[in-house]
């Protein structure tokens, strides 16, 4: 072996692990908040910032961030909490809810049932094709 094709062991080893370490940091939970205009109004303002304090807090590797309206006006302020491709939505969401929402989502792996909403494309509630 050459000492130029060891280099380029070399290198790619050291590609793989750069790119094994980048992708032992990526979170893998996404938590989005609807900051649609009802979703202000009821109070989102305040839920993503519990949100991130409390992701802070618990030191969850979790992306916080926001989008425009889920379109579900009547159950804001609102959230959906993503594990890869599955989505679990929340609404009717208050402030001193938001550690319980993630201690059992996030932390524990289960769905906190009591404020679920279920929406197509959900975790457990897959459209069927006819």
């Amino acid at each position: 072996m050459t000492l130029d094709e060891l280099r380029k062991i070399r290198e790619r080893a050291a590609a793989a692990l750069e790119q094994r370490a980048r992708q032992a940091q990526e979170p893998e939970w996404k938590i989005v908040v609807s900051m649609g205009t009802s979703g202000i109004l009821y109070g989102a303002r305040e839920i993503l910032k519990k949100i991130m304090e409390e992701v802070q807090n618990l030191g969850l590797n979790v992306i916080v961030t926001q989008s425009g309206s889920f379109g579900l006006d009547d159950i804001e302020p609102m959230c959906a909490i993503y594990h890869g491709n599955e989505k679990v939505v929340y609404g009717n969401l208050k402030p001193d809810m938001i550690r319980e929402l993630l201690e059992t989502h996030i932390v524990r792996g289960q769905i906190l049932a009591s404020h679920r909403v279920v929406v197509p494309g959900d975790v457990g509630n897959t459209p069927t094709t006819a």
